[in-house]
């Protein structure tokens, strides 16, 4: 088995995610960076499979792609646009064209348990098993919009994982964990989401990659989070366990 780990970093934009809130940790962006970055690299190695990881940078201090470049001990690569759109797209289209079993893309502001890499890979064969479809994606957080409108709550199937029940859902960010053949299945709802979401109201990413978890591809999340997305949303459950899993990798 083979998996490749597409994360895409930036150190810049100290301002809140959010107008007058801050993130679940209220720290510089580099900080974040680094700190989830160093919880990655731990987890990938108590890993025993195949994990290859690029780093996508966008325009980050040379202080953090050396940073960077020792924690994981590969090149970083470099981003040649300017913006979120350039962004976005160039680390879906890494995600595409990787030739791996499975991929996670992730962005820079996930905070993971050591346990992560090895049991969202345990946790995908167990639930392939166990699905009419070829291919699913799993999330590997809790999110806020889980439990609030107007999302959620939601009916949902719960089931049981490896180590943590998860439940069935329909939503993620630009983070998630899949075969990269989805990505070339269904490249039209990523791509637009890449390049337009930020130009056009009508698209997001419910409008985009989120349709996919619903009508195409089943999506996992864990009801014990295995990575906590560190953005301005206030946690509804596990603010100690965040706190003490930050402390362990900040830098």
């Amino acid at each position: 088995m083979k998996l490749d780990i597409i994360l895409r970093t930036h150190d810049g934009g100290n301002r809140p995610v959010a107008p007058d809130t801050p993130r679940k940790v209220d720290v510089t962006k580099r900080e974040i960076t680094l700190g989830c970055a160093y919880s990655l690299s731990k987890s990938i190695k108590l890993c025993n499979e195949e994990v290859n990881i690029f780093i996508l940078d966008d325009h980050s201090s040379k202080k953090t792609v050396k940073a960077l470049k020792k924690m994981f001990g590969v090149k970083v690569i470099p981003f040649k646009g300017k913006d979120y759109a350039g962004g976005a797209l160039n680390h879906f289209t890494y995600s595409k064209n990787s030739n791996a079993d499975l991929i996670y893309s992730v962005e820079d502001d996930f905070l993971h348990k050591p346990e992560a890499i090895s049991e969202l890979i345990e946790t995908y064969y167990k639930f392939l098993d166990n699905v009419e479809p070829d291919m699913i994606c799993l999330f590997p957080d809790d999110d806020y919009w889980n439990y609030t409108p107007p999302f959620g709550p939601v009916q949902t199937l719960i089931v049981p994982g490896v180590k943590r029940p998860w439940r069935m859902h329909t939503k993620t960010t630009n983070t998630f964990f899949t075969n990269p053949e989805v990505l070339r299945k269904y490249w039209e709802p990523f791509r637009l989401q890449a390049t337009e979401s930020l130009t056009n109201p009508k698209v997001n990413e419910e409008t985009t990659i989120n349709v996919i978890w619903k009508k195409f591809v089943p999506l996992f999340t864990p009801l014990v989070p295995l990575a906590f997305h560190l953005d301005s949303w206030p946690p509804l459950f596990h603010k100690d366990a965040i706190a003490q899993l930050w402390e362990k990798n900040r830098q």
